[in-house]
């Protein structure tokens, strides 16, 4: 019953206790004030009175009642159990007021069938009370249990997703260090030295990556820093061929992004076109604020080839895209004009967690 003790600390609770046995204290202070003129004395009654069903219905029936209503048994059982409990509750909270009473020389010496009445009315009242108690308590229990079940459905689905996430990215790592090994392997011969530097600089890259394997956001700036490790290492094979600017405002770089989607998709731009032209490509890097998203484009020089399927890097980062942001993030691809293609990717301004 543990999992479920986090509902008494709900504020709704105190109230609806307050509401169910100040109402009553009320109810039989103005009852009893009209018959009676010791004020204080019926007061103090009323108040005792609320208190015991108050103390009652909080540290015992609440406790037994929640039991059987989360037991395995069938339902036309825990009905009858329930309602047992519920007459149980309602006799021992009269029996406890009427000693009181007595104590207290309220309960008159000589029964008559006037206070007979009253006795009998007054004890199908508390009954009433108990039984009004149970159907709103029953009813907020029910409330707090789907409640409950859907925070863990949530939860489910959230580690499943988390789960796929880290499936893509586990993906993703392979592909990108194949791709940067085949680069240093094409420069050892023609210069030892600059793949050292590469041997560094892939280092720095995967360090970044496998640092990020857990985490669905991070600063744009540190984005930024691990494409600018990428692209050193691609000039030191290709040179001058490959010419990147920038043009990223200062006062996005503290907004999130997601890890190794920019850069996916300045991978995907060097891949798919450094080799087509000879004399080289040019890389534009852009980022602005549109309807309340992070827009970042790449522009580039080359061309979309169509083929049956999408390659590894754009599919995983469109995959990732949607675990994390759903419908509101998007990817996309286009041929601009004969030599230009322009990538374009959205999310949504959530959050600034690291």
């Amino acid at each position: 019953m543990e999992k479920y003790r986090h509902y008494d600390a709900d504020i709704l609770y105190p109230i609806f206790q307050l509401f169910i046995w100040g109402g009553y204290s009320i109810f039989l202070f103005s009852l009893r004030a009209e018959v009676n003129r010791d004020v204080w004395l019926h007061s103090l009654v009323s108040f005792v009175t609320a208190a015991t069903g108050f103390l009652i219905s909080h540290f015992l029936s609440r406790e037994t009642i929640e039991k059987v209503f989360l037991s395995n048994r069938l339902l036309i059982t825990r009905i009858i159990l329930i309602s047992v409990l519920v007459l149980a509750f309602a006799f021992i909270h009269s029996l406890i007021v009427n000693i009181f009473r007595d104590l207290m020389g309220v309960n008159p010496t000589k029964p008559t069938d006037k206070t007979a009445f009253h006795a009998i009315a007054g004890t199908l009242f508390t009954l009433m009370i108990w039984l009004i108690w149970s159907i709103n308590y029953l009813g907020w229990l029910n409330i707090c249990l789907r409640a409950t079940e859907a925070t863990r459905f949530l939860e489910k689905e959230l580690s499943f997703r988390k789960s796929i996430l880290n499936r893509l990215h586990q993906q993703l790592n392979p592909h990108f260090i194949f791709n940067s090994l085949t680069t240093i392997r094409g420069s050892m011969t023609e210069d030892p030295h600059a793949s050292v530097e590469m041997v560094d600089r892939l280092s720095h890259i995967l360090r970044y990556s496998f640092s990020q394997s857990q985490t669905e956001e991070i600063l744009i700036e540190e984005e930024i820093g691990m494409v600018e490790d990428y692209f050193a290492l691609e000039k030191a094979r290709y040179g001058s061929r490959i010419q990147v600017e920038w043009d990223i405002p200062a006062e996005l770089l503290q907004h999130n992004i997601m890890p190794l989607s920019l850069q996916t998709l300045v991978e995907n731009a060097v891949k798919h076109n450094i080799q087509r032209y000879t004399d080289g490509i040019y890389i534009h890097i852009t980022a602005c604020f549109q309807h309340n998203r992070v827009q970042a484009i790449v522009r580039n020089r080359g061309k979309i080839i169509k083929k049956p399927t999408e390659g590894i890097g754009l599919k995983n980062t469109r995959e990732r895209l949607f675990l994390v942001y759903g419908d509101n993030a998007s990817i996309s691809l286009q041929q601009a004009s004969e030599d230009e293609v322009v990538a374009k990717m959205q999310i949504p301004i959530l959050s600034n967690r690291t």
